[in-house]
Formats: C-alpha cells, structure tokens, sequence
C-alpha cells in the first residue's frame, strides 16, 4: 500500500500539528492514570512526585508545539514539499504515522489508533 503524498509543506505541517495534539491526548491519559494511582496510595515520596510533574511539563511542551505548528502552517502557503521531505515521510516507523501525515483519513484505517509494537 502506497502512502498518500501531502502536496504542500502547509498539508503537512497542518498534519504534523494534528498528530502532535494526539500524542498530547495520549500524555493526558497517562497523567489522569497516574493521577489516579497517587490518589489512590499507590504512589508516594516526593521523588515520583517530582517525575510525575515532568508529565504535565510534557503535556504543555505538546500543547505549545501543536499550535506553533497550527499558526505557522498557513504560512507556508502553496510550497510544494520537496522530494527529501517525502523521502524521510516514508521512512517513518509507525505506519499509522505515515498514512496520518500523508493524508489517509482515519476512517480508512484498518488499524486506527493502534501502536506498532517493537
């Protein structure tokens, strides 16, 4: 199966700046979770809390990352992506990554949401 080719550097930042904000949505799951654990006890000492707020750094790190990438996006304009751009877009490991970036709506996705274990 072919990757579906973004024409433009805008697509493809556009693109990028979704799939940021779906990992800042993975890093909400697992803060809520982690939350729930020291709730609960589970979790405790002021070393785990310390790492745990490293997660909600990683969450705001996402939030600014995916709208710098939405406000430069337009930006861009027409500029066509340059053959090394889509040479490295093939290259990428997950291939729901690859599809999301290169256009293929999730929809037609057999495998949505799911991770390609290593």
């Amino acid at each position: 199966m072919t990757i579906p080719a973004p024409r433009t550097l805008a697509e493809v930042i556009a693109r990028t700046a979704e799939e940021v904000a779906r990992c800042r949505s993975i890093v909400l799951r697992i803060e809520e979770a982690v939350h729930r654990l020291v709730d609960a006890g589970e979790i405790r000492g002021e070393r785990p809390l310390a790492e745990i707020q490293s997660i909600d750094l990683l969450d705001q790190r996402l939030d600014d990352l995916a709208r710098w990438l939405s406000a430069i996006a337009p930006l861009t304009g027409a500029a066509p992506l340059p053959q090394p751009a889509l040479d490295a877009l093939a290259a990428l490991r997950l291939e729901e990554l690859r599809h999301a970036l290169g256009g293929r709506q999730r929809n037609q996705e057999d495998n949505a949401g799911l991770t390609e274990l290593f």
